[in-house]
């Protein structure tokens, strides 16, 4: 669940950027390319897309089309 940027008071990026991060992987860009679109650290993105399992990017592909 991404909850809105002011509760996210220790990220440095807002949820849209988070978001995007998520979509780009839920339709199957590898984290290099997507740390290339949105000029983040490997290690930044990496860590948001570990910790979102794969069932929820699914649900949010599905939900996309």
């Amino acid at each position: 669940m991404l909850l809105p940027t002011a509760l996210q008071v220790r990220r440095a990026d807002t949820t849209e950027v988070i978001g995007t991060a998520l979509v780009h992987k839920a339709n199957g860009l590898g984290y290099r390319r997507i740390t290339e679109r949105l000029d983040r650290p490997e290690s930044t993105v990496r860590r948001w897309l570990r910790r979102v399992p794969p069932e929820h990017l699914h649900w949010m592909y599905t939900q996309g089309l």
